[in-house]
């Protein structure tokens, strides 16, 4: 009797063209942030350099688009339609190169939208982070365990008004110790998220858990 084999093909999620400007930028940072010293992806087809340059000019048109003036909002336009073909060409790099392994996919920062013959893995919200204070701007992140899940991310934000800001993420491999989160501002109020990946891509998002750092 031969033995049923199992086939994997992973996607990423290509709906650029149906975010918010403020979306698509955030999508772009955590590909930044996911690409930067990524030993998976070392020969992108955009470079980094140009990748960030284009990030920042398509930022500074969306806050001169921000009056109204037809000319400020074309070039917007223009800008976020340059950037999302990069975004697109970026994905495809990463489908081609990830060897189909959703942990893989996941450090460049884009959605994965996988489908697998056989069961699927499909995760509920995770638990709010623990939190506790490491150093001196850093905070010390425990997540519980969920059931199906290949990692998970850590998202944090700077809290003004009661709203958080720009989210920094970073992909969580191993849940034995509390994950550190460094580089936050000494007397800050930060919100903590996390999410899960599992086979059929990522969790939601969990509540958010929140503490001044110090």
């Amino acid at each position: 009797m031969t033995t049923p084999v199992t086939v994997k093909e992973i996607r990423i999620l290509l709906g650029f063209n149906q975010l918010t400007d403020e979306e698509v930028v955030t999508q772009c940072f955590s590909n930044i942030t996911g690409f930067t010293g990524n030993l998976n992806y070392q020969v992108l087809p955009v470079t980094l350099a140009n990748f960030s340059a284009a990030v920042s000019q398509f930022q500074a048109d969306i806050t001169a688009a921000g009056d109204g003036s037809k000319k400020a909002i074309a070039a917007k336009n223009k800008q976020r339609k340059l950037v999302i073909q990069m975004l697109k060409q970026l994905a495809i790099y990463v489908e081609t190169n990830s060897n189909d392994d959703l942990a893989i996919v996941a450090t460049s920062g884009f959605v994965p939208a996988s489908t697998t013959r056989g069961k699927p893995q499909l995760l509920g919200q995770p638990d709010n982070p623990g939190l506790a204070q490491g150093a001196s701007g850093q905070m010390l992140v425990t997540l519980n365990r969920m059931a199906g899940a290949t990692s998970y991310t850590v998202r944090s934000a700077v809290v003004t008004a009661g709203v958080p800001g720009t989210w920094t993420e970073q992909t969580v491999a191993n849940l034995v110790h509390p994950t550190p989160v460094n580089g936050l501002t000494p007397g800050a109020t930060y919100a903590f998220q996390v999410r899960a990946l599992g086979s059929l891509g990522f969790s939601p998002w969990s509540d958010s858990s929140i503490r001044m750092t110090i």
